[in-house]
């Protein structure tokens, strides 16, 4: 595609139609007519006249030249439209199903409606959203996160596939991408023909995974030292310098597990003799593991931690991805409010509306008459 810039000028055009049919004349090149455009800058009184010399259509700015506007004002937001929109068809098929805007459009109706009330009126959100949607005991009024709230719905396909082991679902999912070596989730895909809905639902297993526990059976599907089966964390975190002289690293709890008349015994090897720093660890060590119920026969189980008895949940665990940031607010050394979400927007509407003003009397102090 070649630009061709002259003044608006019927001597100029003219001149310039016998240039180009003097190219065509000497290469035996025809111009495309039907490609061709007379686009004006600016105020052109004569353009018919001009269009009548060339014998081009007619056209206006903004423009595309090379995939990009051409013409338009760097202020306008829609240039950027078919930037992004050939973007989004670059990308496959899910990503671009999952990076559309609509969450962004529906939090959007969310912060207007809550500090406008959808009024045509322009206010300054005072507060940052991500602090809104905090549970109202961490200083928030409890509205969901969107995107928070869809971790927590994909989430739940995750807890299914670590239980429902006969589903048809699984096992297809399993053949195409394959499992990890306890079986709980897949392995992790990357690279460029690992796009697909599954991979946008995998990537939320390292934060999922902090939630979980298991249950010992048989011990064929939890790793000794890597998973959560003996309290609330892995040994290898609890005790972190016995892990590092361990002969079995990697081993499951089968290898290491056995029943002696009926009581279950532990195989510990180590690389080497502890020493007197390390036989207190080794002693806390070894009382709890023998604490620890296992079953020893059957199959192992994953529990859910902040509901052992209820399973997972999606609003339990979009709770407990919300509260895991922010300082929780000190309710009982104020005033009862009896509904919270309703007292704390008041209350942080008022301490906005505080800041706010003291920032425009800063501002008006600093104005010079």
């Amino acid at each position: 595609m070649t630009l061709v810039f002259c003044d608006a000028d019927s001597n100029h055009v003219t001149a310039l139609h016998g240039i180009l049919s003097r190219f065509e004349e000497m290469l035996g090149l025809n111009i495309n007519l039907g490609k061709s455009e007379l686009v004006p800058v600016g105020d052109v009184p004569n353009l018919h006249e001009l269009v009548e010399i060339l014998g081009y259509r007619e056209s206006v700015l903004p423009l595309k030249y090379l995939g990009l506007p051409l013409g338009a004002s760097f202020k306008d937001k829609t240039i950027w439209n078919p930037i992004l929109e050939k973007m989004e068809r670059r990308l496959a098929g899910w990503k671009r199903l999952y990076l559309s805007k609509g969450d962004k459009r529906m939090e959007k109706l969310q912060r207007d409606f809550l500090w406008t009330s959808m009024g045509d009126e322009h206010k300054i959100h005072l507060v940052n959203w991500s602090k809104i949607c905090r549970p109202v005991k961490f200083g928030g009024i409890g509205i969901r996160c969107l995107r928070r709230f869809n971790s927590a719905l994909l989430a739940k396909w995750l807890w299914r596939y670590g239980l429902e082991n006969d589903a048809l679902w699984r096992r297809v999912i399993g053949a195409k991408y394959g499992n990890e070596w306890s079986g709980w989730c897949t392995k992790s895909m990357s690279g460029a023909y690992s796009v697909c809905l599954w991979k946008f639902i995998r990537s939320g297993w390292g934060n999922f995974s902090k939630f979980i526990r298991y249950e010992v059976g048989d011990g064929t599907r939890v790793k000794f030292w890597d998973d959560v089966w003996c309290r609330d964390r892995p040994l290898k975190e609890a005790f972190p310098d016995l892990y590092n002289i361990s002969r079995t690293r990697d081993a499951s709890i089968s290898e290491v597990m056995c029943f002696v008349n009926g009581r279950v015994s532990w195989d510990i090897q180590f690389l080497r003799l502890v020493n007197d720093q390390e036989s207190q660890s080794l002693d806390s060590f070894m009382v709890l593991i023998y604490s620890t119920k296992v079953r020893g026969v059957g199959s192992d189980n994953l529990c859910w931690k902040p509901a052992s008895s209820r399973g997972f949940k999606v609003s339990g665990y979009y709770h407990s991805i919300s509260s895991s940031t922010g300082i929780s607010f000190p309710w009982e050394n104020g005033v009862t409010i009896k509904d919270s979400s309703s007292g704390s927007f008041f209350l942080l509407d008022c301490g906005s509306r505080q800041d706010s003003n003291y920032r425009q009397a800063s501002e008006e102090a600093f104005c010079c008459p």
